[in-house]
């Protein structure tokens, strides 16, 4: 990625010293902004059973996430976890296959994603949720429109 020249770094300063409502309302709605609207997933789980995640999105941004370009190769997945509940370790993490660059302004898209823990001791766990780089470790990083706590880089 090519660094800012100044002159852009220059225009920016203007806007935000000339424009501020103009800068915080783009910061707002500009590029992508993904909102859960829903969520249902089973409550007890069993290592080894199949379960059904009902989920529903809506991207409130005015972008889309170029995740279909060429060079990004579709990059980023949503992620579902359980995290250890008292030191909140990855314990398992499936990558779903809901597709974020579908995501256009306005419009709902809703998923049914099958979830399946393996190799997950007995216990409690959280249960996560995020938007993760496969190029780059499973990492995540984009930040979802969720407001629920967040550990490990998952949304609770």
């Amino acid at each position: 990625m090519s660094k800012p020249t100044a002159g852009a770094i220059s225009l920016i300063f203007l806007l935000m010293q000339v424009a501020p409502d103009l800068v915080h309302d783009f910061a707002i709605r500009g590029g992508y902004r993904f909102v859960l609207n829903q969520i249902a997933y089973p409550e007890k789980m069993t290592e080894g059973k199949r379960y059904v995640i009902h989920h529903s999105w809506k991207n409130t941004g005015v972008g889309k996430l170029p995740n279909s370009l060429k060079n990004w190769g579709y990059k980023y997945k949503l992620s579902f976890a359980l995290l250890n509940k008292d030191i909140c370790n990855l314990v398992y993490q499936m990558l779903d296959m809901a597709e974020s660059s579908d995501g256009l302004k306005g419009f709902e898209f809703k998923y049914q994603s099958r979830f399946c823990p393996r190799d997950v001791s007995p216990g409690t766990n959280h249960f996560g949720i995020a938007s993760v780089n496969t190029a780059n470790k499973c990492e995540s990083e984009i930040k979802l429109a969720i407001g629920n706590e967040r550990t490990n880089r998952f949304c609770l």
